[in-house]
C-alpha cells in the first residue's frame, strides 16, 4: 500500500536533509495518515476492507469512503453457511454508503453474519482533499517534536489545527 506522502515529502517538511531518521519519519507519516483516516473515515490509502453485521436492518451502511467497489456481500443463510447475496442497489454519490436490497433481504440465520467486502480509498494522491495532506504534514510534525508522549494519551495531544483540518470531513460513526 502507497502511503499518499513520501518520506521525501515528509522530510522537506520537517526541513530534514539527512537520511539518519528516514524510518522514524515514514513510520510518524503512516501513524499520521492512519489517525486522519480514523478520524474522517476517509481512506487515503486504497485497500479492501471486510465488514461484518449482525442484522440486515433497512440498509447496510459502510463509513469508509470513498468506496470504490463492492466485492462480495456473504450471509449466513438458514439452511447453509455462507450465501453470496447480489440483489442489492446502493446510494452513490453519497456518504457513508448505503446498500439497500433489490426486493428484500433474505432471513438471516439466528446469530449469523452479513459479511461484506469492499475497496475504498483515493484512487491517486492528487484526488486526495488537499486539507487531509496538510493534517497528515502537521501531525508528522508533531510527532516528530514530541517523540515521549507527555499526556494521557487523550484528543489534546493531537493539535487543534490538525483536527480543524480534518473537521469539515469527519462523518460521526452511529454504529
Amino acid at each position: 500500500m502507497a502511503e499518499p506522502l513520501t518520506t521525501a515529502e515528509l522530510k522537506a517538511h520537517l526541513r530534514k536533509t539527512t537520511t539518519d531518521e528516514d524510518t522514524l519519519i515514514a513510520s510518524y507519516g503512516k501513524a499520521a495518515r492512519q489517525w486522519v483516516e480514523n478520524y474522517t473515515s476517509h481512506v487515503l490509502a486504497p485497500r479492501t476492507f471486510v465488514q461484518q453485521f449482525a442484522e440486515w436492518g433497512d440498509y447496510i451502511t459502510l463509513y469508509r469512503q470513498p468506496v470504490t467497489a463492492i466485492t462480495t456481500i456473504e450471509y449466513d443463510s438458514t439452511d447453509e453457511d455462507q450465501i453470496e447475496f447480489t440483489d442489492y442497489e446502493y446510494s452513490t454519490g453519497q456518504y457513508p454508503l448505503k446498500i439497500y436490497p433489490g426486493s428484500s433481504f433474505p432471513t438471516l440465520r439466528t446469530n449469523g453474519y452479513i459479511t461484506v467486502t469492499y475497496t475504498a480509498g483515493y484512487a491517486t494522491v492528487a484526488e486526495v482533499p488537499e486539507a487531509l495532506i496538510q493534517a497528515i504534514l502537521l501531525l508528522t510534525g508533531h510527532f516528530y517534536i514530541h517523540r515521549s508522549g507527555v499526556h494521557d494519551g487523550g484528543m489534546e495531544e493531537v493539535p487543534l489545527a490538525v483536527r480543524s483540518l480534518c473537521s469539515a470531513y469527519r462523518i460521526p460513526v452511529l454504529a
